[in-house]
């Protein structure tokens, strides 16, 4: 038998194993609808308002099935984004859920972001389906060579513990 039939094959299962999770692409509408989800997380929505004078954004409301989660102020004051074109959606339901929760990946990318050019400066988001609670956040900078620098956020770093009680995963914070 070939001695290298083996080697193949095993590297062949690592190789694969290694990559059988990927997110999957949600898409936004520019109604603000989530499309792509399964039946447990739909309908789904995800509305964000700017100010009438200039581009603050006022209020970012995420629905999933029957659950809410409604960005407190001092998390909107970190977003730059400025229309649904600069969100990118991302998630995982089809894995085993004990590991790890369904999740969503929000993506607020900074103005003048190109979608070509990866990686892209802003705002990630990692929220879990069921609860719609934050699991993680965190700021991914850009140098001028184009290497990302992804620094996690620590919600109490920036927002009062009144405006979080509803907000954050407790396992995750």
């Amino acid at each position: 038998m070939n001695k290298t039939l083996p080697l193949t094959l095993l590297l062949l299962l690592l190789s694969s194993a290694a990559y059988a999770h990927k997110d999957s692409i949600i898409t936004l509408n520019e109604n603000g609808t989530i499309t792509n989800l399964p039946p447990p997380y739909a309908p789904a929505a995800l509305q964000i308002e700017n100010s009438f004078f200039g581009n603050a954004l006022t209020s970012i409301k995420l629905s999933v099935g029957k659950s809410k989660l409604t960005f407190p102020g001092c998390l909107l004051s970190l977003i730059k984004s400025d229309n649904k074109s600069q969100v990118h959606l991302s998630g995982s339901w089809y894995h085993e859920n004990s590991l790890t929760p369904h999740y969503l990946h929000i993506m607020f990318y900074d103005p003048g972001h190109e979608e070509s050019q990866n990686p892209n400066p802003g705002y990630k988001f990692l929220i879990n389906m069921q609860t719609l609670k934050i699991m993680r956040m965190e700021y991914i900078s850009v140098n001028v060579n184009g290497i990302s620098n992804h620094q996690k956020l620590t919600p109490s770093d920036i927002c009062k513990n009144n405006e979080l009680a509803t907000t954050l995963d407790p396992v995750q914070y």
